[in-house]
């Protein structure tokens, strides 16, 4: 009943949030409401710089899918409880394409002619490390009266892999992940990577900590499964085990699901 009545708070909120047209009639204020979605299943808690954003590009698409206008939202105006408001928003735009930590590529994008729904979902991001990449995330949302609420998910996927107490992890190594992946994530498995990536042959990861290594990698489908080799110390003999992650499953939602656990364990 909470959620119910939270809920609806928020949607009459949207709703209700800028009564104001501007005076030309063909365009009014727009309250957005953003939301940041890290959940992290039964891992440990995100990193600060997951979830820091420095600004958010927009993108106002009309009915047929057609690029309209472009907004920038910076840090200093998420931090308001009423939603960031939007002035001069065009009534032909019916939803937003939301990119925070943009690109330069991402934000030049504006520029060009045939910028639609399509091309968007075609935009890629490059993922030079698997250690600490940019930490883009994307989100859309319609809109609805005076308002919309997106919420922003983060463009790579988190791998966790966690050691039992009596196993040192010395170093992870990662195969088949691709150098780039889409800002907008695909949930048909075929098209879940990029056709222009290049698939990573072999990446050396050093640990967190001795019981610890986080791995961040852009999404993958289930013919190409990340594989993973991590080599350890179990009472001062080296070990090695080898893991395969489908980071595409028809039963998983991609867009939600971005976080992966491995265990590592000798019994």
């Amino acid at each position: 009943m909470k959620n119910i009545i939270l809920y609806l708070v928020i949607c009459g909120a949207i709703l209700c949030g800028c009564e104001r047209d501007t005076i030309d009639g063909e365009h009014h204020d727009i309250v957005i409401f953003f939301s940041i979605d890290l959940t992290l299943k039964s891992t440990s808690e995100a990193n600060e710089e997951e979830k820091a954003i420095d600004e958010i590009i927009i993108f106002g698409m009309d009915n047929d899918g057609n690029f309209v206008q472009h907004f920038m939202v910076d840090k200093s105006q998420l931090s308001d409880p009423d939603g960031v408001k939007i002035s001069s928003v065009s009534r032909k735009i019916k939803k937003f394409y939301a990119v925070a930590n943009p690109t330069e590529d991402i934000k030049s994008s504006v520029t060009i002619p045939q910028l639609d729904v399509s091309y968007l979902e075609e935009m890629t991001c490059d993922f030079p490390t698997h250690l600490q990449p940019p930490f883009v995330m994307s989100g859309t949302g319609q809109v609805i009266g005076y308002g919309a609420k997106i919420d922003l998910v983060r463009t790579v996927a988190r791998i966790e892999i966690i050691a039992s107490d009596n196993i040192e992890i010395l170093n992870v190594t990662v195969e088949n992940t691709p150098d780039k992946g889409y800002i907008f994530p695909k949930k048909t498995p075929s098209l879940s990577i990029p056709f222009s990536a290049n698939m990573v042959d072999y990446v050396n990861i050093s640990p967190v900590s001795t019981s610890l290594a986080i791995i961040y990698v852009a999404e993958n489908n289930m013919q190409t499964a990340t594989q993973l080799t991590v080599t350890g110390l179990f009472n001062n003999i080296q070990i090695v085990r080898q893991f395969e992650l489908e980071m595409y499953n028809e039963s998983i939602d991609i867009v939600r699901n971005k976080n992966y656990k491995v265990e590592f364990v000798m019994e």
